[in-house]
């Protein structure tokens, strides 16, 4: 299975990296400057950091799990602001593309959990990508250029 998370260089999330700050810092900063629509009340209450039953289990659960998403789709949902990809893009975020064997993946709504020990990394790609895709897309094998899922 397919699992994409965003991290730093050395393979932390964006919370333990700071990246989350970094992404926040410079969505409010275009909000506030009328560069970007904030989230409507829907939108933000949809969001899925909102809600997810798995939020504070990681750790607890397994020491080696990590968060990431099924689709590129979903996350894109988690950092939707051009401002937050491009900022942390500048601190050196990217998305790390693995495969991961099925018995290894605990799937949610709109994230994952995964063994990271049992995901082969695939490859990688600046953060700032997640901000240009949708469902309708995912990574070619090979040439690492988007492909439309038929």
């Amino acid at each position: 299975m397919r699992v994409y998370r965003v991290t730093d260089n050395d393979g932390h999330g964006p919370q333990d990296s700071g990246l989350t700050y970094t992404y926040m810092a410079a969505v409010l900063e275009a909000v506030n400057l009328g560069l970007e629509e904030p989230l409507s009340e829907e939108e933000s209450n949809a969001h899925p950091g909102i809600a997810s039953r798995y939020d504070g289990l990681g750790a607890k659960l397994h020491p080696d799990l990590r968060f990431g998403c099924a689709e590129l789709g979903d996350l894109r949902r988690w950092f939707h602001s051009p401002a937050g990809c491009r900022a942390m893009t500048a601190e050196g975020a990217i998305i790390a593309t693995f495969e991961v064997p099925e018995a290894c993946v605990i799937v949610g709504r709109h994230r994952v959990l995964f063994i990271l020990r049992a995901a082969r990394l695939i490859n990688t790609k600046p953060a700032l990508i997640t901000n240009m895709v949708t469902r309708a897309l995912t990574w070619g094998p090979a040439a690492g250029a988007p492909v439309a899922m038929v």
